[in-house]
Protein backbone atom coordinates (compact mmCIF):
# COMPACT_ATOMS: atom_id res chain seq x y z
CA UNK A 1 0.00 0.00 0.00
CA UNK A 2 1.46 3.30 -1.14
CA UNK A 3 0.23 5.95 1.31
CA UNK A 4 1.96 8.75 -0.61
CA UNK A 5 -0.20 8.02 -3.65
CA UNK A 6 -3.35 8.36 -1.52
CA UNK A 7 -2.59 11.75 0.04
CA UNK A 8 -5.43 13.54 -1.72
CA UNK A 9 -5.52 16.65 0.49
CA UNK A 10 -1.77 17.13 0.20
CA UNK A 11 -1.94 16.62 -3.58
CA UNK A 12 -4.71 19.21 -3.78
CA UNK A 13 -2.48 21.87 -2.22
CA UNK A 14 0.51 20.95 -4.36
CA UNK A 15 -1.82 21.33 -7.35
CA UNK A 16 -2.81 24.83 -6.19
CA UNK A 17 0.80 26.02 -6.34
CA UNK A 18 1.51 24.37 -9.68
CA UNK A 19 2.96 20.97 -8.79
CA UNK A 20 1.90 17.36 -9.10
CA UNK A 21 4.61 15.96 -6.80
CA UNK A 22 6.54 17.29 -3.81
CA UNK A 23 9.88 16.15 -5.27
CA UNK A 24 9.66 18.72 -8.06
CA UNK A 25 8.66 21.48 -5.65
CA UNK A 26 11.56 20.54 -3.39
CA UNK A 27 13.93 20.70 -6.35
CA UNK A 28 12.69 24.19 -7.21
CA UNK A 29 12.65 25.65 -3.68
CA UNK A 30 15.17 23.93 -1.40
CA UNK A 31 17.87 26.35 -2.56
CA UNK A 32 15.64 29.43 -2.36
CA UNK A 33 17.03 31.89 0.21
CA UNK A 34 15.16 32.02 3.49
CA UNK A 35 13.70 35.25 4.81
CA UNK A 36 12.23 38.38 3.28
CA UNK A 37 13.44 41.15 0.99
CA UNK A 38 13.55 44.87 1.81
CA UNK A 39 9.92 45.25 0.74
CA UNK A 40 8.82 42.58 3.19
CA UNK A 41 8.10 39.89 0.58
CA UNK A 42 9.61 36.45 1.04
CA UNK A 43 11.96 34.99 -1.53
CA UNK A 44 9.59 32.02 -1.52
CA UNK A 45 6.80 34.29 -2.76
CA UNK A 46 8.93 35.50 -5.67
CA UNK A 47 9.54 31.90 -6.68
CA UNK A 48 5.89 30.95 -6.32
CA UNK A 49 4.61 33.80 -8.46
CA UNK A 50 6.86 32.62 -11.30
CA UNK A 51 5.08 29.20 -11.31
CA UNK A 52 1.60 30.48 -12.27
CA UNK A 53 -0.14 29.15 -9.16
CA UNK A 54 -3.92 28.75 -9.00
CA UNK A 55 -4.06 30.88 -5.85
CA UNK A 56 -4.65 34.54 -6.65
CA UNK A 57 -1.56 36.74 -6.44
CA UNK A 58 -3.31 39.11 -4.03
CA UNK A 59 -4.08 36.19 -1.71
CA UNK A 60 -0.54 34.84 -1.91
CA UNK A 61 0.84 38.24 -0.99
CA UNK A 62 -1.59 38.48 1.92
CA UNK A 63 -0.63 35.02 3.18
CA UNK A 64 3.04 35.83 2.75
CA UNK A 65 2.66 38.95 4.87
CA UNK A 66 0.95 36.88 7.56
CA UNK A 67 3.71 34.26 7.49
CA UNK A 68 6.22 37.06 8.04
CA UNK A 69 4.23 38.14 11.11
CA UNK A 70 4.47 34.59 12.51
CA UNK A 71 8.21 34.51 11.91
CA UNK A 72 8.64 37.95 13.51
CA UNK A 73 6.64 36.80 16.55
CA UNK A 74 8.83 33.72 16.97
CA UNK A 75 12.00 35.78 16.65
CA UNK A 76 10.85 38.29 19.25
CA UNK A 77 9.36 35.84 21.76
CA UNK A 78 12.16 33.30 21.56
CA UNK A 79 14.88 35.95 21.28
CA UNK A 80 16.28 34.22 18.21
CA UNK A 81 17.05 37.04 15.80
CA UNK A 82 18.58 34.68 13.24
CA UNK A 83 15.54 32.38 13.13
CA UNK A 84 13.94 31.87 9.73
CA UNK A 85 11.27 29.55 8.40
CA UNK A 86 12.56 26.73 6.18
CA UNK A 87 11.09 26.28 2.71
CA UNK A 88 9.11 23.16 3.67
CA UNK A 89 7.74 24.86 6.80
CA UNK A 90 6.75 27.82 4.63
CA UNK A 91 4.62 25.59 2.41
CA UNK A 92 3.02 23.80 5.37
CA UNK A 93 2.09 27.19 6.86
CA UNK A 94 0.96 28.58 3.50
CA UNK A 95 -1.32 25.62 2.79
CA UNK A 96 -2.83 25.87 6.27
CA UNK A 97 -3.35 29.61 5.96
CA UNK A 98 -5.21 29.13 2.68
CA UNK A 99 -7.24 26.28 4.20
CA UNK A 100 -8.44 28.32 7.17
CA UNK A 101 -9.09 31.39 5.03
CA UNK A 102 -11.43 29.36 2.82
CA UNK A 103 -12.90 27.36 5.71
CA UNK A 104 -13.82 30.58 7.52
CA UNK A 105 -15.24 32.41 4.50
CA UNK A 106 -16.75 29.78 2.19
CA UNK A 107 -16.76 26.24 3.57
CA UNK A 108 -19.13 25.03 0.84
CA UNK A 109 -16.83 26.21 -1.93
CA UNK A 110 -13.80 24.61 -0.24
CA UNK A 111 -15.66 21.31 0.07
CA UNK A 112 -16.74 21.41 -3.55
CA UNK A 113 -13.23 22.25 -4.78
CA UNK A 114 -11.77 19.37 -2.77
CA UNK A 115 -14.27 16.90 -4.20
CA UNK A 116 -13.79 18.04 -7.80
CA UNK A 117 -10.04 17.59 -7.39
CA UNK A 118 -10.39 14.29 -5.49
CA UNK A 119 -12.53 12.78 -8.22
CA UNK A 120 -10.10 13.78 -10.98
CA UNK A 121 -6.97 12.83 -9.05
CA UNK A 122 -8.20 9.45 -7.78
CA UNK A 123 -9.42 8.49 -11.24
CA UNK A 124 -6.09 9.39 -12.87
CA UNK A 125 -4.11 7.67 -10.10
CA UNK A 126 -6.30 4.56 -10.39
CA UNK A 127 -7.22 4.52 -6.71
CA UNK A 128 -10.58 4.42 -5.00
CA UNK A 129 -12.32 7.77 -5.33
CA UNK A 130 -12.87 9.40 -1.95
CA UNK A 131 -15.50 11.94 -1.09
CA UNK A 132 -14.88 14.78 1.36
CA UNK A 133 -17.71 15.48 3.78
CA UNK A 134 -18.09 18.48 6.05
CA UNK A 135 -16.90 16.52 9.09
CA UNK A 136 -13.63 15.77 7.27
CA UNK A 137 -12.81 19.48 7.42
CA UNK A 138 -12.41 19.28 11.22
CA UNK A 139 -8.95 17.71 11.15
CA UNK A 140 -5.52 18.47 9.69
CA UNK A 141 -2.51 16.19 9.99
CA UNK A 142 1.18 16.82 9.29
CA UNK A 143 3.42 13.90 8.33
CA UNK A 144 6.73 15.39 9.44
CA UNK A 145 10.03 13.65 10.08
CA UNK A 146 11.51 13.90 13.56
CA UNK A 147 13.81 16.92 13.57
CA UNK A 148 11.94 18.81 10.84
CA UNK A 149 10.50 21.43 13.17
CA UNK A 150 7.05 20.07 14.07
CA UNK A 151 7.06 22.06 17.32
CA UNK A 152 7.51 25.41 15.57
CA UNK A 153 4.81 24.44 13.08
CA UNK A 154 2.49 23.53 15.96
CA UNK A 155 2.98 26.97 17.51
CA UNK A 156 2.22 28.72 14.23
CA UNK A 157 -0.84 26.50 13.77
CA UNK A 158 -2.02 27.74 17.18
CA UNK A 159 -1.71 31.36 16.04
CA UNK A 160 -3.42 30.55 12.75
CA UNK A 161 -6.36 29.00 14.55
CA UNK A 162 -6.57 31.91 17.00
CA UNK A 163 -6.69 34.26 14.03
CA UNK A 164 -9.47 32.53 12.11
CA UNK A 165 -11.41 30.69 14.85
CA UNK A 166 -10.56 32.23 18.25
CA UNK A 167 -13.42 30.90 20.39
CA UNK A 168 -12.83 27.52 22.07
CA UNK A 169 -14.10 26.00 25.28
CA UNK A 170 -10.81 24.16 25.80
CA UNK A 171 -7.47 24.00 24.01
CA UNK A 172 -5.68 20.73 24.72
CA UNK A 173 -2.32 19.30 23.68
CA UNK A 174 -2.18 15.51 24.03
CA UNK A 175 1.27 13.94 24.25
CA UNK A 176 2.41 10.30 24.49
CA UNK A 177 4.40 10.70 27.73
CA UNK A 178 5.36 13.06 30.56
CA UNK A 179 8.79 13.79 29.08
CA UNK A 180 7.25 15.25 25.93
CA UNK A 181 4.69 17.13 28.03
CA UNK A 182 7.50 18.91 29.90
CA UNK A 183 9.33 19.60 26.66
CA UNK A 184 6.23 21.13 25.06
CA UNK A 185 5.56 23.19 28.17
CA UNK A 186 9.00 24.80 27.92
CA UNK A 187 8.69 25.32 24.16
CA UNK A 188 5.27 26.95 24.44
CA UNK A 189 6.61 29.32 27.06
CA UNK A 190 9.56 30.24 24.82
CA UNK A 191 7.15 31.13 22.01
CA UNK A 192 4.94 33.17 24.32
CA UNK A 193 1.95 30.83 24.14
CA UNK A 194 0.06 30.50 27.45
CA UNK A 195 0.06 26.92 28.70
CA UNK A 196 -0.12 24.68 31.77
CA UNK A 197 0.54 21.03 32.53
CA UNK A 198 -1.97 18.70 34.10
CA UNK A 199 -0.45 17.60 37.42
CA UNK A 200 -3.17 15.28 38.68
CA UNK A 201 -5.31 17.90 40.39
CA UNK A 202 -8.68 19.09 39.16
CA UNK A 203 -7.49 22.68 39.57
CA UNK A 204 -4.75 22.11 36.98
CA UNK A 205 -7.42 21.20 34.39
CA UNK A 206 -8.89 24.71 34.53
CA UNK A 207 -7.50 27.05 31.89
CA UNK A 208 -7.91 30.69 30.99
CA UNK A 209 -8.92 31.89 27.55
CA UNK A 210 -6.35 30.90 24.94
CA UNK A 211 -4.34 28.77 27.37
CA UNK A 212 -3.21 25.30 26.27
CA UNK A 213 -3.66 22.39 28.66
CA UNK A 214 -0.92 19.77 28.20
CA UNK A 215 -1.84 16.22 29.17
CA UNK A 216 -0.59 12.70 28.38
CA UNK A 217 -2.93 10.44 26.43
CA UNK A 218 -2.39 7.74 29.07
CA UNK A 219 -4.20 9.95 31.59
CA UNK A 220 -7.39 10.14 29.54
CA UNK A 221 -10.20 7.67 30.12
CA UNK A 222 -13.77 7.19 29.06
CA UNK A 223 -14.95 5.79 32.36
CA UNK A 224 -13.06 7.06 35.38
CA UNK A 225 -13.55 5.00 38.52
CA UNK A 226 -12.46 6.19 41.96
CA UNK A 227 -9.49 8.41 42.70
CA UNK A 228 -6.30 8.77 40.68
CA UNK A 229 -4.70 11.01 38.08
CA UNK A 230 -6.79 9.81 35.12
CA UNK A 231 -9.24 12.29 33.60
CA UNK A 232 -12.58 11.28 32.16
CA UNK A 233 -13.04 12.98 28.79
CA UNK A 234 -16.54 13.94 29.92
CA UNK A 235 -14.83 16.59 32.09
CA UNK A 236 -14.37 18.53 28.86
CA UNK A 237 -18.08 18.23 28.21
CA UNK A 238 -18.20 21.03 25.68
CA UNK A 239 -17.52 19.61 22.23
CA UNK A 240 -16.11 22.89 20.96
CA UNK A 241 -12.56 21.89 21.85
CA UNK A 242 -9.36 22.53 19.92
CA UNK A 243 -7.09 19.50 20.23
CA UNK A 244 -3.42 19.18 19.27
CA UNK A 245 -2.01 15.63 19.16
CA UNK A 246 1.75 15.07 19.14
CA UNK A 247 3.01 11.68 17.96
CA UNK A 248 -0.42 10.16 18.33
CA UNK A 249 0.76 6.98 16.63
CA UNK A 250 4.03 6.45 18.45
CA UNK A 251 4.04 2.76 19.24
CA UNK A 252 1.22 0.34 18.57
CA UNK A 253 -0.04 -0.88 21.92
CA UNK A 254 -3.41 -2.54 22.29
CA UNK A 255 -4.61 0.69 23.94
CA UNK A 256 -4.06 2.81 20.82
CA UNK A 257 -7.53 2.31 19.34
CA UNK A 258 -9.12 3.26 22.66
CA UNK A 259 -6.91 6.34 22.97
CA UNK A 260 -7.77 7.39 19.43
CA UNK A 261 -11.49 7.24 20.22
CA UNK A 262 -10.95 9.33 23.35
CA UNK A 263 -8.91 11.95 21.52
CA UNK A 264 -11.49 12.28 18.80
CA UNK A 265 -14.34 12.41 21.32
CA UNK A 266 -12.74 15.54 22.76
CA UNK A 267 -13.12 17.36 19.45
CA UNK A 268 -16.35 15.86 18.19
CA UNK A 269 -17.58 19.28 17.10
CA UNK A 270 -14.24 21.06 17.38
CA UNK A 271 -10.96 20.70 15.52
CA UNK A 272 -7.92 18.41 15.63
CA UNK A 273 -4.31 19.06 14.60
CA UNK A 274 -2.21 15.92 14.49
CA UNK A 275 1.56 15.59 14.03
CA UNK A 276 3.52 12.40 13.48
CA UNK A 277 6.60 11.00 11.80
CA UNK A 278 5.06 7.53 11.63
CA UNK A 279 1.79 7.78 9.72
CA UNK A 280 3.21 5.58 6.96
CA UNK A 281 4.16 2.70 9.25
CA UNK A 282 0.87 2.79 11.12
CA UNK A 283 -1.37 2.92 8.07
CA UNK A 284 0.55 0.11 6.35
CA UNK A 285 -0.49 -2.07 9.29
CA UNK A 286 -4.04 -0.70 9.51
CA UNK A 287 -5.37 0.01 6.03
CA UNK A 288 -9.04 0.62 5.30
CA UNK A 289 -10.70 3.37 7.28
CA UNK A 290 -7.38 4.79 8.52
CA UNK A 291 -6.12 5.12 4.95
CA UNK A 292 -9.18 7.10 3.89
CA UNK A 293 -9.15 9.21 7.06
CA UNK A 294 -5.56 10.33 6.65
CA UNK A 295 -5.76 10.68 2.87
CA UNK A 296 -8.26 13.46 3.64
CA UNK A 297 -6.41 14.87 6.68
CA UNK A 298 -2.69 14.98 5.82
CA UNK A 299 -2.23 18.47 4.41
CA UNK A 300 1.54 18.29 4.23
CA UNK A 301 3.96 15.43 3.75
CA UNK A 302 7.57 16.04 4.74
CA UNK A 303 8.38 12.55 5.94
CA UNK A 304 11.81 10.91 6.16
CA UNK A 305 12.29 10.34 2.45
CA UNK A 306 12.23 14.12 1.92
CA UNK A 307 13.93 15.19 5.14
CA UNK A 308 16.97 12.99 4.53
Amino acid sequence: MNLEKHLVLSKYFLHLVGYAEFDKMKEDFNQTPEGFDAAGNSFMLHGLLSKSPLIAESDLKRYDETIKSYEDKLKANRNETDFSIKYFQYFAILFTEYYFDKLSTNKTELLNDLNVFANAYCTSANITVINFEETDLQKLAYWMATGSGKTILMHINYWQMMKYFPDWENIILITPNSGLSRQHFEEYRLSGIPCKQYNGSEESLKTREGEVLIIEVTKLTGEKKGEGVSVDVSYFSENNNLVFIDEGHKGQSSDEKTWKKLREALAKEGFIFEYSATFGQVIRKNTGLLLEEYSKAIIFDYSYRYFY
